[in-house]
């Protein structure tokens, strides 16, 4: 394929991503008319992208999208529910063009694309009377980005009386980001009527920030009265050209779009202060204003570098080897005990660590990305089911492994499509039972120690445990007379086949799902808890290891095999005695801190035992359960990198994956959260 297009398709999927965010703020907040404008010119910049390489059907569906967006901004559309969705539709119809470029449109394509481009014609009819009207847009953006704005700023005359001083004010809006200010002369009066005491200046200001025209208009809050303050949002695109000094002035105000054109073209700025028409005050701002807009376009371009991620993922995959032979240099280095090579060492071990640390933070993504995708599912998920619902997400700003991300999004999938199915009521029984019609999914991430943990939380009805025992039982899951902790018949829900729903639909009640959920999950090394409280609701909380590629690890040995026990579940360690161990049942139990928790010794599990009792401990958690490996001896930690053992590790689900030692022999990486499974299982576990 031609790079140019692939470069194409990758800023187009950006941008349809970004289109279908913004219809869904637009939904929730029609009086934003800063995400109406993002929305406007994500399809603006979508069409004249594809002009470039003349995909037709995609720059008249575009086209037409665009109208309609601007009879919105225009205030000739009143946004319902059916715009909406014939928005939301026509993304979806440029998402199906875009992937099928080099290939003939099918006839079903063409049929639909038809369909779609009369309904938004429907939409551009004028409309007879009185314009219809959507209420006063607030300027707030719901995510912010980073912006150009022009402020003209003249304070009441009687500023200085009030103890105000504007100096301190222009020094507020720099500190917010790129400023520029110009002084405005056109008030000061003659000598005979000035009066000290009074502020005559006015500023011209124009200021590029991500924070916001909120976070601005908080400046000038206290000076408010009998001021004049006028803050616009710059709309600057970086495929046009910047304004001409003209358009600038008469978007200012400060000359009428009639006189401008009695003027030549040329050094019109010149001209205008030549005849007294504008003041050079005004015409040193609109310059200023035209650079800044140049510059914002500029910065616009390069903001990112699109790199492809299997060039990332080749580029974590060396990183990986530069740390493996990091650390046979190391162990040479210790072999020859040679004093000149101690500071050379030294700095390959900061330097192959502050790589391993960029590098990893390059493959770092905020979670809002995926996010973001969630809210288009449930809106459509709760018009089917014919439940009224809220998506609110909070920890937008987490940051995860890309892989980890890609990994993760169907898993949360299965979790919030069994919230609105099973766990969020319909509207009428909320009512009924005391609760808002409308309930409330929250998704929210946070960093903990070295996990990212993502929770799924409902307000609905809860976990019903009496329903999910008799399915388990009915299934052969558990038999009649097991007893079960509350916790473990909510991880039932995780077993294959077993469902509580009545009927099956075309969301879930077939048992599939949350068991792959459960193995993707595990998959990525990460743990899933459920907490539910009936008639309440329902929360599941997933916690993931920030990175797939290199861990911190703690280096044991049992016999004569080495294992890396993942350094974030460890909790402490500790020597063994005989007064230590104790045998309860056919359970290995280690008594600390007046209680006792399992302990697994490792050449139990994996053989290799060499006539000796362990010696050591390590203590590890995962989730809410603890436990004890009992090894030979603890090493130290080590900086591992993870190698997948294909088939062979599949063997024993308590080893996921190998790393390469310093002096070339293998050590095998722990699953801490199968090795938990298995001590906590009243059986005696051993894996020969």
């Amino acid at each position: 394929m031609d790079k140019h297009l692939e470069i194409f398709e990758s800023e187009a999927s950006d941008l349809l991503t970004e289109i279908e965010q913004v219809i869904l703020l637009v939904e929730d907040n029609p009086k934003d008319a800063d995400a109406i404008n993002r929305l406007f010119r994500a399809v603006h910049t979508l069409k004249g992208s594809g002009g470039m390489f003349s995909l037709t059907e995609l720059v008249d569906l575009a086209h037409d999208l665009e109208a309609v967006l601007d009879r919105i901004r225009s205030n000739e559309l009143t946004i319902n529910t059916a715009l909406i969705n014939i928005i939301l539709v026509s993304r979806d119809m440029l998402q199906e063009l875009i992937a099928n470029i080099g290939k003939a449109n099918t006839d079903d394509i063409k049929i639909r694309l038809s369909a779609l481009r009369e309904g938004l014609q429907k939409f551009l009819v004028p409309k007879t009377g009185a314009k219809e009207e959507i209420a006063s847009a607030s300027q707030t953006a719901l995510h912010m980005e980073l912006a150009l704005y022009r402020i003209t700023f003249y304070p009441n005359e009687n500023l200085y009386q009030t103890g105000m001083d504007p100096a301190l004010l222009l020094k507020e809006l720099q500190g917010l980001g790129r400023s520029a200010e110009t002084v405005y002369t056109d008030k000061i009066p003659p000598l005979s009527g000035f009066d000290p005491s009074k502020c005559y200046l006015g500023w011209g200001i124009i200021l590029e920030t991500d924070k916001g025209i909120d976070a601005i208009r908080d400046i000038f809050i206290f000076v408010e009265d009998g001021s004049l303050i006028d803050i616009t949002r710059l709309d600057v695109l970086p495929d046009e050209a910047a304004p001409r000094l003209g358009d600038i002035l008469v978007a200012r105000g400060d000359i009428a779009r009639d006189e401008i054109e009695k003027f030549a073209i040329s050094k019109i700025g010149q001209r205008l202060v030549e005849t007294n028409t504008v003041s050079s005050e005004k015409i040193a701002s609109s310059l200023e204003e035209q650079n800044a807009v140049a510059r914002h376009q500029e910065a616009l371009k390069r903001e990112c570098i699109r790199v492809p991620s299997d060039k990332l993922d080749a580029l974590i995959n060396l990183v990986g080897e530069l740390v493996t032979n990091q650390a046979r240099i190391d162990q040479i280095a210790a072999d020859i005990n040679n004093p000149t090579l101690s500071a050379p060492v030294e700095d390959i071990n900061r330097l192959t660590a502050e790589l391993r640390d960029i590098v990893l933070n390059v493959r770092m993504v905020q979670i809002g990305t995926l996010f973001s995708k969630y809210k288009r599912l449930v809106r459509d998920l709760s018009r089917d089911l014919g439940k009224e619902l809220d998506l609110v997400t909070e920890g937008e700003e987490t940051e995860l492994d890309k892989t980890v991300i890609d990994r993760l999004g169907e898993q949360l999938v299965h979790i919030i499509r069994n919230s609105v199915d099973h766990g969020i009521e319909p509207p009428d029984e909320r009512e009924r039972i005391g609760k808002p019609r409308r309930g409330t999914i929250l998704l929210k991430a946070g960093h903990r120690g070295a996990h990212v943990v993502i929770n799924v939380q409902d307000d609905g009805k809860g976990l019903n445990t009496e329903a999910i025992r008799a399915q388990a039982v009915k299934r052969g899951i558990v038999s009649a007379d097991q007893e079960l902790t509350e916790k473990e018949v909510f991880r039932l829900i995780f077993a294959p086949g077993l469902s509580t729903a009545t009927k099956v639909t075309d969301v879930s009640g077939r048992g599939v799902g949350m068991d792959s959920v459960l193995k993707g999950v595990e998959s990525l090394r990460g743990t899933i808890d459920i907490q539910s409280a009936e008639g309440q609701g329902t929360t599941f909380e997933l916690a993931l290891p920030l990175t797939l590629a290199i861990i911190d690890g703690l280096l044991v040995e049992s016999g004569k095999q080495r294992y890396v026990i993942p350094l974030c579940v460890v909790e402490e360690c500790l020597e063994l005695s005989g007064e230590t161990l104790t045998v309860e049942g056919a359970r290995n139990l280690i008594e600390i801190r007046g209680g006792t928790i399992p302990i697994l010794h490792l050449y139990s599990l994996f053989g290799g035992y060499s006539g000796g009792e362990s010696r050591e401990a390590v203590i590890v958690g995962v989730g809410d359960a603890s436990v004890a490996i009992g090894v030979d001896s603890i090493i130290g930690n080590h900086q591992t990198v993870i190698k997948s053992l294909g088939e062979l590790g599949r063997a024993s689900p308590c080893i996921s994956g190998a790393t390469i030692m310093g002096d070339g022999n293998v050590a095998l990486i722990l699953d801490a959260a199968e090795i938990v499974k298995l001590a906590t299982n009243e059986e005696k576990a051993k894996v020969a």
